[in-house]
């Protein structure tokens, strides 16, 4: 907890929204997973991801899962995003977790991107053919006061807004900024954070 403090006071005094590669630098646990993103586990990571959502639209419960992973904490942000044809069906997660064993977590937002993210209309059964399954891994977020400047391909935004809700938006879910101001008009922000992020597919 205090790196991430520490990493947004720094962010705060040099404007770090502006330098993408800097955040990961800070951010060793962050920076395993980058590189893990281009090994064979981590296909097989993805591989069981969609055998997994396979078996949750099926009403089975998921195979065991047999990938190796960087060591996990609980200290990263974890959210699994559903696209279909383009559309986003779905996208589930947290910065803070109730599990740290990573395959009961990863079912847990599955499961959560399935049917408790009322944003989207929901998969049903015999929607599993053609559904991209994607992995963010998010770090420490840092505050910013507009993301025109920011790279949406390689950080998510979380939106907290005046009355006290938030929006956290994951790469995968970003569609340009216009977007972001459309989803979020009529709402009062006060507060904008951003996350460098790690995208498996």
């Amino acid at each position: 907890m205090m790196a991430c403090r520490s990493l947004v006071l720094l962010a705060a005094a040099f404007l770090i929204a502006l330098l993408p590669d800097g955040a990961t630098a800070q951010d060793p646990s962050l920076a395993a997973w980058r590189s893990y993103a281009k090994t064979p586990e981590a296909a097989k990571l993805m591989i069981w991801m969609h055998e997994a959502l396979d078996a949750r639209l099926s009403g089975k419960m998921p195979p065991r899962m047999d990938a190796a992973y960087p060591v996990f904490h609980g200290e990263l942000g974890v959210f699994v995003t559903l696209v279909k044809k383009n559309r986003v069906r779905g996208c589930y997660g947290a910065f803070d977790h109730p599990d740290t064993r990573m395959d009961r977590l990863l079912d847990d937002y599955l499961l959560g991107a399935l049917r408790r993210d009322h944003r989207y209309p929901a998969l049903e059964t015999g929607e599993a053919g053609g559904v991209a399954v994607i992995l963010t891994i998010a770090g420490c977020r840092l505050p910013v006061r507009d993301i025109a400047d920011v790279d949406l391909s390689r950080y998510g935004v979380l939106a907290t807004f005046e009355d006290g809700s938030h929006d956290v938006v994951v790469p995968a879910e970003i569609r340009g900024i216009d977007a972001l101001r459309r989803r979020w008009k009529g709402k009062e922000i006060a507060q904008l954070d951003i996350f460098p992020a790690v995208t498996l597919k």
